[in-house]
């Protein structure tokens, strides 16, 4: 779901989560599970890190896990924060987006910085 007007290729980002969890040999239980992508406004991204995160601040993804048995969980994605790290590392948006997707991803599967 894209809430900004910042034109997103969501095929390209299905895609290359569908590419991680097959390179990560998951479960098959997993084949069936959604995952929903949604693109926000920072000011959006900021209200969510501060409510869930008490951080007042701008971050690129978040993820929220789902105690659905048919949903992973939700990942949110900043394109404000991936266009100007498109930017600076001499990439497309739609290739910081799946980069992005696919930390916030890993995330949902209980992976984490440590």
């Amino acid at each position: 779901m894209n809430q900004t007007n910042q034109p997103v290729d969501g095929a390209a980002l299905v895609a290359h989560l569908q590419q991680i969890r097959r390179r990560l040999s998951l479960p098959k239980r997993l084949d069936t599970v959604e995952v929903e992508l949604v693109v926000m406004p920072e000011d959006k991204i900021i209200e969510l890190n501060n409510q869930f995160h008490h951080s007042n601040q701008s971050t690129d993804v978040l993820s929220f896990p789902s105690r659905s048995e048919r949903t992973l969980g939700s990942i949110c994605l900043n394109p404000a924060l991936a266009a100007s790290y498109a930017i600076q590392s001499n990439t497309s948006l739609t290739e910081e987006l799946k980069m992005l997707s696919g930390h916030g991803l890993l995330h949902l599967l209980g992976f984490n910085h440590r």
